[in-house]
């Protein structure tokens, strides 16, 4: 369970499913009004690194890519319209692929008052 805590505001909780590592996990984002989609990403495999491909595609149908390495257990985190800018005011999904099932992917959505939430990935 994640919390965000300021003076003068609710406190905000947000809980994280599990999803077990696959070759294929598809995210939606929604950085439109405002809200920031942060994303990390995972590698569980112990001895390999994994290359993942991103497939970005939004709302109105359009679509972009992008890849990265992760070392053996290793892992990354990034705002998506920061690293990414063609998702800046844009809601959609990204479909993220490796030749092995050893990636883990966790999104949250950051609202402009502070709230937050997880996104459920899937498979």
């Amino acid at each position: 369970v994640l919390r965000f805590s300021a003076a003068g505001l609710s406190d905000q909780l947000a809980s994280v499913s599990g999803v077990q590592s696959g070759s294929n996990v598809l995210l939606p984002f929604d950085n439109a009004q405002g809200a920031v989609t942060g994303v990390a990403i995972a590698n569980s495999n112990a001895t390999q690194p994994v290359t993942v491909s991103m497939t970005f595609t939004l709302d109105n149908n359009t679509q972009s890519s992008a890849t990265l390495t992760l070392p053996a257990h290793g892992h990354t985190a990034f705002v998506l319209p920061t690293s990414y800018a063609a998702t800046a005011g844009a809601r959609g999904v990204i479909r993220f692929l490796s030749a092995g099932a050893d990636v883990s992917v966790v999104g949250l959505r950051f609202s402009p008052n502070n709230g937050f939430v997880s996104l459920g990935s899937f498979q």
